[in-house]
């Protein structure tokens, strides 16, 4: 996890040391919801090993809108940094290990290091990014060409997440998917 962090902004080694005790490893298994719509978050979640999903609602049909994967920080809207009620479910489709860190302890960090606004930020940036390309491709690309594309980067998912959460994620019938995988 520190070298994901790092790749999103420098960190001094007071941060580094205060940080390594507030944080938590945990084993959930597939199936566990992290956070429920309507939920205030409590804790922020990085994937060391598994996988999971976010299913956001429109008109009371959910639908998979995001997956995280290992290496990445579970970044939920509206999120964890601004203390908002979240508006998706957040669930793992796969056994994980995680690493976890409580708001109250994330702000002890938080008031202490002057790099932790900037590095959130980045983080918020970074994933905002992802989310806006994702859309852009909905709009852009032929379906083969966001099933190609999701292929190229997630392999990892087939075998795990549903087929439908897939087909869901790329704005694809699931009847449709078929043919491309």
């Amino acid at each position: 996890m520190l070298d994901r962090v790092l790749h999103f902004h420098a960190i001094s080694p007071g941060f580094i040391a205060l940080m390594k005790p507030l944080l938590g490893f945990i084993h959930e298994e597939k199936g566990k919801l992290l956070l429920y719509r309507g939920q205030k978050p409590t804790r922020v979640w990085y994937i060391l090993k598994g996988f999971a999903k976010e299913t956001s609602y429109d008109a009371g049909i959910g639908r998979t809108s995001w997956f995280w994967g290992e290496g990445d920080f579970v970044y939920a809207y509206p999120g964890f940094f601004s203390q908002g009620t979240a508006i998706n479910d957040i669930e793992l489709i796969d056994d994980a290990l995680l690493i976890e860190i409580s708001y109250e302890k994330f702000m002890e960090l938080r008031n202490g290091f002057g790099e932790v606004p900037v590095l959130v930020e980045k983080i918020r940036d970074y994933y905002d990014g992802l989310r806006l390309a994702h859309a852009s491709d909905l709009l852009t690309l032929k379906a083969a060409e966001r099933f190609r594309k999701f292929i190229t980067q997630s392999k990892g998912l087939f075998g795990i997440a549903k087929r439908r959460d897939i087909a869901s994620f790329l704005g694809i019938k699931d009847d449709s998917l078929r043919r491309y995988g």
